[in-house]
């Protein structure tokens, strides 16, 4: 999305119409699912009667937020700024994300080998403790 989005807005503030610019956008989200629904938002935002950020909106496509920010940008004619900051949005997430994941899996692959080992060092004490005694008992001459 963060593809498109910038398309858009990179488009928009070349002086591209937004149905205009989203049908030339159809294709550069990296995605064939995607853009073949990307492709159809911009021949329905050619055909009208919806505006191009209801059609967004109504594709389910882009978070909460990002829905209110283009509707904004349509009421104040500011949709290539939304739209770059939209995309901006996108690109901060993913860099964050990007950021957690090893984070995640360094933690995840302590807890699977940390559960196996606490159970063989738990074992492992119990069972000298056991054959201390048993040593000690034997040395004193107790049963």
């Amino acid at each position: 999305m963060t593809r498109y989005l910038e398309g858009l807005g990179l488009l928009c503030k070349a002086g591209y119409s937004l149905p205009g610019a989203m049908d030339e956008c159809a294709d550069i989200a990296g995605n064939q699912v995607l853009d073949t629904k990307l492709r159809e938002l911009g021949r329905q935002a050619l055909r009208g009667p919806q505006t191009p950020a209801q059609l967004l909106v109504a594709s389910g496509f882009l978070k909460p937020h990002v829905n209110s920010l283009l509707l904004t940008a349509e009421q104040t004619g500011e949709q290539d700024v939304m739209l770059l900051r939209a995309a901006e949005y996108y690109r901060s997430d993913l860099h964050q994300r990007a950021l957690a994941l090893p984070w995640l899996v360094i933690v995840g692959s302590t807890v699977l080998a940390g559960i196996p080992t606490g159970v063989a060092v738990y074992y492992g004490f119990v069972g000298y403790v056991d054959s201390l005694i048993t040593g000690v008992d034997r040395f004193m001459g107790v049963n």
